[in-house]
C-alpha cells in the first residue's frame, strides 16, 4: 500500500511533464525576446532609410510642383530621423545592423553637436543627391556641365519620373 504522504506515480509524471513544459516555454519566450529585440534594432535602423527616402522624395515632389506632398514627406523624414538618432544615442542599434541597414548617404554625414544639426546635414545631403539625380545625371550617370537639365519643364517631368521610380507615394 501507498503511504498517504507519498504522491501517486501519476502526480510525479504530471509534475515532470509540467517542469518540462515550463522549461520549453521559458526557452521559447527567451528566443522570441531575442528575435523581437533583433527585429526592433533592424526596424530602428531602417528608420534611416525612411528618413533618406522621404527627404529625397520630398525634393522630387517639390521639383514636380507638388508642395503639399513635399511638406508631408519632410515631416515623415524628420520623424523617422529623430527616431533613428534617438535609437543610435541609446545604443539600441548594434553596429553590424547599422552597417547593413543604414544608407551610405546617412553614414557619410552622420555627426554633429545635436540631433537637429545631424538631421540638417542628412537633409542637405539627401536633397543634393535628389537634385543631382534630376539635373546633373542621366540614368545615374553624371552629365557634363554643359548637358545639365536647365529647362524647367524637363526638370519637372524628370522629377515626376524619379518620384514614381522611387515609389515615393508609399513612404509613410
Amino acid at each position: 500500500m501507498r503511504s498517504p504522504n507519498q504522491p501517486p506515480n501519476e502526480k510525479l509524471a504530471m509534475s515532470a511533464k509540467y517542469a518540462a513544459l515550463v522549461g520549453l516555454t521559458t526557452s521559447a519566450l527567451m528566443a522570441i525576446t531575442d528575435v523581437s529585440v533583433a527585429q526592433s534594432a533592424v526596424e530602428k535602423a531602417r528608420q534611416a532609410r525612411t528618413m533618406w527616402s522621404a527627404f529625397q522624395c520630398g525634393i522630387y515632389a517639390e521639383m514636380s510642383g507638388e508642395r503639399q506632398e513635399q511638406a508631408r514627406l519632410f515631416v515623415v523624414g524628420i520623424k523617422a530621423g529623430r527616431d533613428f538618432i534617438d535609437a543610435i544615442n541609446k545604443n539600441q542599434i548594434p553596429p553590424e545592423v547599422a552597417k547593413r541597414e543604414v544608407p551610405i548617404g546617412v553614414n557619410l554625414v552622420f555627426g554633429g553637436p545635436t540631433p537637429d544639426f545631424i538631421l540638417g546635414r542628412i537633409f542637405e545631403s539627401a536633397s543634393n543627391d535628389a537634385f543631382d539625380d534630376v539635373v546633373k545625371k542621366d540614368n545615374g550617370i553624371a552629365l557634363e556641365n554643359s548637358k545639365w537639365i536647365m529647362d524647367s519643364e524637363l526638370r519637372k517631368a524628370k522629377a515626376k519620373t524619379q518620384y514614381l521610380k522611387g515609389n515615393c507615394v508609399i513612404v509613410k
